[in-house]
C-alpha cells in the first residue's frame, strides 16, 4: 500500500511544475524544477524498495505458512526494518521485526522448520507437537 502511495506522490511531483505561477521569476523556477526533480526521485526510489520488500514479504508468509525457507523469513524480516527510514511505516516495522524475530527463534518453531526440511510433510510435522 505504501508503494502504491509513493508511487502516487511520484505523479503529483511530476505534474507540480503546472501549477508554478507565470509571474515567478527564472531562477526560482529553476530552484523549484530542481526540487521537484529530487522529489521525484526519492518517492520513486522508495516506491520501488516499499514494492519489492511487500512482495517478500507475502512471499516469506507462503513458505512461512507451510513451514519452509526460515533463513528467508528471517532475512525478509530484517529487510523489513528499512522502511523505518519512511518514518510512515516505522511502528508497524518495528513490531512486526521485534515479534517476528522472537517467533522465528523460538526452539520449538526451528523444531518445525528442521523436521520440514528433513522431509516430513506437514501433517507428519505437526503430529510431532503435542498440543
Amino acid at each position: 500500500m505504501f508503494a502504491l502511495a509513493m508511487i502516487a506522490y511520484t505523479f503529483l511531483f511530476s505534474r507540480f511544475d503546472s501549477w508554478i505561477p507565470d509571474d515567478t521569476d527564472a531562477r526560482t523556477r529553476e530552484i523549484i524544477g530542481m526540487q521537484m526533480s529530487m522529489m521525484r526521485i526519492v518517492f520513486g526510489v522508495e516506491s520501488a524498495c516499499a514494492g519489492v520488500l511487500g512482495v517478500l514479504h507475502l512471499a516469506a508468509a507462503y513458505f512461512g505458512f507451510d513451514y519452509r525457507y526460515r533463513a528467508f523469513g528471517i532475512t525478509t524480516l530484517i529487510l523489513g526494518l528499512c522502511s523505518l527510514l519512511t518514518l510512515y511505516c516505522a511502528p508497524t516495522a518495528i513490531g512486526l521485526g521485534i515479534y517476528g524475530l522472537i517467533v522465528y527463534f523460538n526452539p520449538a518453531v526451528v523444531r518445525a522448520f528442521e523436521l520440514r526440511k528433513a522431509g516430513l510433510s506437514k501433517q507428519e510435522m505437526l503430529a510431532e507437537f503435542p498440543y
